[in-house]
Parts: structure tokens; sequence; C-alpha cells
């Protein structure tokens, strides 16, 4: 959907979308270091993997693959649930950025 604005968008709004893409990406991929269970190494918790193991290991799929993920996400508890809720809702944050700019344009 970013795309198809950038592209019939002026320099103003391309400037703008780049901007949130930055902003997306820098919060899907910051780490929370939590080290779970006892022993073990330090394991980073990373917002949009998280997302993507409860979303695809739970809720749509029962993805046998991201079993191991999820059971990760599991243990670290809040620190994960916390980071997956930064992540959902600094995306929804930028969808409002946006439908905001295309409302004052009478566009929507």
């Amino acid at each position: 959907m970013l795309n198809i604005l950038s592209k019939h968008g002026n320099k103003h709004d391309q400037d703008r979308i780049r901007e949130i893409k930055k902003g997306i990406k820098a919060v899907e991929q910051s780490v929370a270091g939590v080290q779970v269970g006892v022993g073990r190494d330090y394991n980073p918790i990373i917002p949009s993997e998280a997302f993507d193991a409860m979303i695809n290991g739970v809720l749509f799929h029962n993805d046998q693959k991201r079993q191991s993920d999820l059971e990760f996400f599991r243990e670290a508890g809040a620190s994960a649930f916390l980071s997956v809720c930064h992540y959902v809702v600094f995306v929804y944050k930028q969808a409002l950025r946006i439908q905001g700019a295309i409302n004052l344009r009478g566009v929507a």
C-alpha cells in the first residue's frame, strides 16, 4: 500500500512515506534482550519475528515449523507480548497518519 501511495504521490508524499517505512523497519527489527530459562544464552526478541510466530504459529495456522519459536516467546512471557504490542501499535499509528493525510486531500 505504501508503495502505491508513494508512486502516485508528490515529492512531499514520497518523503513522508520513506520516513514512515524507516520508522516501521526500525521498530520491527528493534531488539529486546531477554534471557529465558536457566543457563541459556542471551536470546533477543525481535518484534516482527514474535508477531509472525504468534500469528502463523497459533492464530491463522498451526505451523509446526514455528513451534520452537513460539515456545521461546511463551517462555519470555510479558517481554515478548509487550514487544509485539509495541510493534502493532506503532504500525497502527502510521496507518492513521496516512489515513489523515488522505482525508485532508478529500480523496477517501
